[in-house]
């Protein structure tokens, strides 16, 4: 009878240490807006941020150089058909509205930083950058 409980408090034991380590998996994952090290991140609904393959990478340096050499016209929404965005405006609003924020964002940048980066470095900024993002929406 007393083997059948050490096994149970076992079993709780190894339970409870299972649930610990999920709920710290999770929580290292997280999703949305949150600060990491001290940043904003703004990454899209569903996305999920994990820190230890994380690269941060400083764009600011490139506008000192721009080589400004980049075409205007970029295709922001390049990884979505057509049917998708349909698809994610009529069922998945919260997505879409993101992605629309971001499109004007980009809508509104001017032609020198436009043609300073490229499509996948404005999404990194607009993601991981907040304090950059901010800056290129002041340059003319």
């Amino acid at each position: 009878m007393s083997l059948f409980n050490i096994s149970v408090k076992s079993i709780r034991v190894f339970s409870i240490s299972i649930l610990l380590l999920t709920s710290a998996l999770v929580s290292a994952q997280q999703t949305g807006k949150f600060i990491h090290h001290g940043k904003e991140i703004n990454l899209p609904p569903g996305a999920k941020f994990m820190p230890k393959t994380f690269r941060e990478i400083d764009y600011s340096l490139k506008l000192d150089n721009a080589a400004a050499n980049e075409p205007v016209q970029k295709d922001f929404m390049k990884g979505f058909t057509t049917e998708e965005l349909s698809t994610m405006e009529a069922k998945l609003p919260v997505y879409f509205t993101y992605y629309q924020t971001a499109l004007t964002y980009f809508k509104d940048l001017s032609k020198k930083v436009l043609q300073t980066y490229t499509a996948e470095e404005l999404w990194y900024i607009y993601i991981y950058d907040q304090s950059l993002k901010a800056t290129l929406q002041t340059i003319n």
